[in-house]
């Protein structure tokens, strides 16, 4: 803890056999990549942390995947957001079907959710603590 790791970026199905042959610690796999990995045989070869089922297990605090954010004293249309926002929102069932995870629907309708509330801030102001703390912001 405490320390930056050395970072390389990779092909996400090249990550699981370099860790195997031992050129690297770990790795870090996301969005599909990682889905697609956690249900493979060689999955249980190793420790896999689901980074948003561990930060909550640290903080208790939900975890932030993501945020629309542009610089403030650009005009932004902000009813563009929430159109595109809505638009997903109703068709999240449609979105699912199209996934190749049988699991899919279920995790964009009850696991993620869609707007910043007070819960989701007190985990972005915590996040921005801890790196602050590490001298990484």
């Amino acid at each position: 803890t405490g320390q930056l790791p050395h970072l390389e970026s990779a092909e996400p199905e090249k990550i699981p056999e370099a860790v195997l042959r031992g050129e690297h610690a770990g790795g870090l796999l996301i969005g599909d990549a990682a889905l697609r990995f956690s249900q493979s045989p060689q999955a249980d070869r190793f420790l896999i942390r689901d980074l948003g089922q561990w930060w909550k297990e640290q903080e208790s605090l939900p975890f932030v995947f993501a945020l629309w954010a542009y610089p403030g004293e650009k005009p932004v249309e902000s009813a563009l957001f929430e159109e595109s926002l809505q638009e997903g929102l109703q068709h999240l069932p449609q979105i699912a079907s199209e996934s190749e995870f049988s699991f899919a629907e279920e995790y964009i309708t009850d696991l993620l959710h869609y707007r910043l509330g007070k819960q989701e801030l007190l985990a972005l102001q915590r996040f921005r603590e801890r790196l602050l703390a590490l001298d990484l912001l």
